[in-house]
């Protein structure tokens, strides 16, 4: 089978000011009307799965189909400019679109905060079904499609586009996977109804822990804020993430219908769930590598310039261990060393580099974040040293 991928969905550009500082910046006085703040040299990046996670792969040695649309406008010029740079082929199938302007967001790392961003949805709010024609996928073996809660078309009547989109990927025997994007707080839906519709076409789910907690556990996500408001030390929901958690998260979600599911954790690294449902049917042995598998996989250190992307280039990292048909203690490592090189850049991909010297760096005893003594000393999750991973209480038990 031919190992190529197909990535799609939100496309856009990022403007990245470069905001510097030895300390933390309150927020209150940093946004304060009429305030002036000097800041460094500004980036201009890709944004978005199609251009994030595509170029990550290409980066890594491989060559994926980008469907992504863009406006007929400047910054749309821009785009199409530095795929062309990159390589010709990279904008083949990228539509145009000469009614709506190109997706943008200003990406605000202020230190010592969550990244804030500005975003203008654009040509994206347009993506529809017909813009991934079942011909195009026919010569691929995977998938991907990135931040639906972006796209207003996705989300509306129940979902109904990004049901047909995954729906026909499935019916052409493809291997899929859905990566989400926190949906903006004007922003009220049925996720719980989408989703249900959905994730039975989906193979492997890839949300944040805090995207989905947003999205079907409101309840919880008010309870971890309530504890932030109280902590002196944590300010972040994802201090709050055990296992515990993400064992019942992953629960609802595999029976709501996908394969597997990947919940990516910041700081915290890589959480993977998997059911009985084969995910290789051409490959029984790697298939049943995968099956009915916990997996929680530590950052590797590194030094941190930048987060914008991270989480598409950990997914690039994944998606490659699939293509590759590594086991999925390697695919997991892979991943989060894909994503430690993305945030040694300002630039989402700029870090990123071939497979060989990824995999390189981590043959070469590269140390982990995380050491034995975390998740936690109570956890239910057991350090494997020989894949510097953890496997929890679920792992190997069939659901």
């Amino acid at each position: 089978m031919n190992k190529s991928i197909v990535i799609a969905g939100h496309t856009a550009i990022d403007f990245i000011p470069e905001i510097k500082s030895k300390t933390n910046v309150h927020l209150q006085s940093f946004f304060t009307p009429g305030s002036l703040h000097h800041i460094g040299s500004p980036t201009f990046s890709t944004g978005g799965v199609v251009l994030n996670t595509g170029l990550a792969l290409y980066k890594m040695g491989f060559s994926p189909t980008l469907i992504g649309k863009i406006g007929n406008d400047e910054f749309g010029h821009i785009l199409k400019e530095k795929l062309n740079h990159i390589d010709q082929n990279l904008s083949d199938y990228m539509v145009i679109d000469n009614r709506n302007h190109t997706s943008y967001t200003t990406v605000l790392n202020v230190p010592g905060h969550d990244r804030i961003f500005l975003h203008h949805p654009g040509v994206n709010d347009h993506f529809h079904s017909e813009d991934i024609s079942e011909q195009l996928l026919q010569d691929h073996s995977h998938f991907h499609f990135g931040y639906p809660p972006l796209m207003e078309k996705m989300h509306t009547e129940n979902g109904i586009h990004l049901v047909d989109i995954m729906k026909k990927a499935k019916n052409m025997k493809l291997n899929t996977s859905l990566d989400m994007a926190m949906p903006p707080p004007e922003l009220v839906v049925d996720w719980e109804k989408i989703l249900h519709n959905t994730l039975p076409y989906v193979d492997i789910f890839m949300p944040s822990i805090e995207e989905i907690l947003h999205m079907l556990f409101p309840d919880i996500q008010t309870e971890l804020k309530e504890k932030i408001e109280n902590s002196q030390e944590h300010s972040e929901i994802i201090h709050f993430v055990n296992d515990e958690l993400l064992q019942f998260v992953s629960n609802k979600l595999l029976r709501m219908g996908c394969k597997a599911v990947l919940l990516k954790c910041g700081e915290l690294g890589l959480y993977f769930r998997s059911s009985s449902n084969a995910l290789f049917a051409e490959n029984q042995q790697l298939s049943n590598n995968w099956l009915n598998r916990e997996l929680w996989a530590p950052c590797f250190k590194t030094k941190v310039m930048g987060t914008t992307g991270a989480g598409d280039c950990t997914i690039a990292g994944f998606l490659a261990g699939m293509l590759k048909e590594k086991s999925i203690e390697e695919t997991m490592n892979l991943s989060v060393a894909t994503g430690a090189h993305s945030v040694e850049s300002m630039e989402g991909t700029g870090g990123i580099v071939h497979l060989n010297n990824i995999e390189q760096r981590m043959d070469n005893h590269w140390e982990k974040l995380m050491l034995q003594n975390q998740p936690s000393t109570n956890s239910s999750f057991q350090w494997k040293d020989k894949f510097q991973l953890w496997t929890g209480s679920k792992d190997n038990i069939t659901i």
